[in-house]
């Protein structure tokens, strides 16, 4: 399995414009060091084609450097080169000269460790990569995804851990934690294949939700439940292919229940395809904390569908409220949504 993100494209495209003009390197001193560079070349983004060297490769080898147009004194990139190809270290610096991205190549593939760091030098991101020569066909820089790949947030705690092998399939234990530090999600891969749990817990440590899969197939739950952080049960319904589906209630944290309805399934397609997701559907209640009726009403049809890149994210959804919504507080007067909203009562339609 590979694993590229798009900072990775993004500065790779970077170091192929410091070189990828049609003339000569020059030398040039940099703190007293020497490293190649074209003499016309700056530090903007540019999409340039891995091939626009005739030869498809650097013509000088060594240490080459890409310095900031705005002030020449800054080094923006520093790399390095052997046999035409990125070998070694290669490094992205803001104009701070804060070290933002670390890479390593091989034969111009990645072979090693790739890191990130935030504006502050804290590092939030660090992944593995073992060289593969069939990517060479690519003319791209992925290499195969093995070891932990580690993020962090930015206050320095862990925030998730994926495991791999040695041949780049998602393997064992995977984890994502809170930025408190405290464990957020827990689940288990079988070579790329998600099997036995999926847990989520409250930053407490109280369990959310666990869901079930074998052999990378979700096991539906009928009667299924989801936990507030005092341990309280939150909600109860069916949980059918990763969606909600038909009669659900849901529970404030003191029992009384806050809300009941039916879920029903919904196709919202973009131009990737689409996706099935659980959307309320037909009458809705909704009480207050103290048991008193907040409002009810009916859903007809989807008011809005949001979708965003990377196709990884969760499509959102959400139902059309149809007919006349009455809003109570909680002694049961009439009052406006802006009234509730005020005091922080909301309705979740989603």
């Amino acid at each position: 399995m590979k694993k590229i993100s798009l900072s990775i494209l993004v500065v790779f495209s970077s170091l192929v414009f410091c070189w990828g003009q049609n003339e000569m390197p020059i030398k040039v001193i940099f703190q007293g060091e020497e490293y190649w560079r074209y003499p016309d070349q700056d530090s903007t983004y540019q999409d340039t084609n891995y091939k626009s060297w005739p030869s498809g490769k650097f013509p000088k080898d060594g240490k080459w450097i890409c310095l900031y147009m705005q002030d020449t004194t800054r080094a923006a990139y520093i790399f390095h080169v052997k046999d035409g190809l990125l070998e070694g270290s290669s490094s992205y610096f803001d104009f701070e000269g804060t070290k933002r991205d670390e890479y390593h190549y091989y034969k111009g593939l990645l072979d090693g460790y790739v890191r990130y760091w935030n504006k502050f030098g804290v590092l939030i991101s660090e992944y593995l990569y073992r060289y593969n020569e069939k990517d060479t066909d690519l003319g791209y820089i992925f290499g195969i995804s093995i070891g932990q790949h580690k993020n962090w947030h930015d206050n320095g705690n862990i925030r998730q851990i994926e495991n791999y092998t040695n041949d780049g399939d998602q393997h064992g234990v995977q984890m994502e934690f809170h930025e408190d530090g405290s464990k957020k999600i827990e689940e288990f891969f079988h070579f790329n294949k998600r099997d036995s749990t999926y847990t989520f817990f409250h930053p407490n440590g109280q369990l959310k939700f666990q869901w079930t899969y074998q052999n990378g197939v979700f096991i539906n739950e009928s009667p299924y439940t989801e936990y507030h952080n005092n341990g309280a049960i939150s909600g109860n319904g069916d949980m059918i292919e990763e969606r909600k589906i038909g009669p659900w209630v849901y529970y404030h944290k003191n029992g009384q229940k806050k809300s009941e309805g039916v879920y029903d399934t919904v196709l919202g397609r973009h131009n990737h395809g689409g996706d099935y997701f659980a959307i309320k559907k037909g009458k809705w209640t909704y009480w207050h904390l103290n048991g008193n009726l907040l409002t009810e009403g009916e859903y007809d049809g989807m008011k809005e569908y949001s979708f965003s890149y990377p196709l990884y994210e969760t499509p959102i959804a959400t139902p059309k409220r149809t007919g006349t919504w009455i809003f109570y507080s909680p002694s049961g007067q009439v009052v406006t949504e802006e009234w509730l909203a005020e005091r922080g009562i909301f309705i979740n339609d989603k």
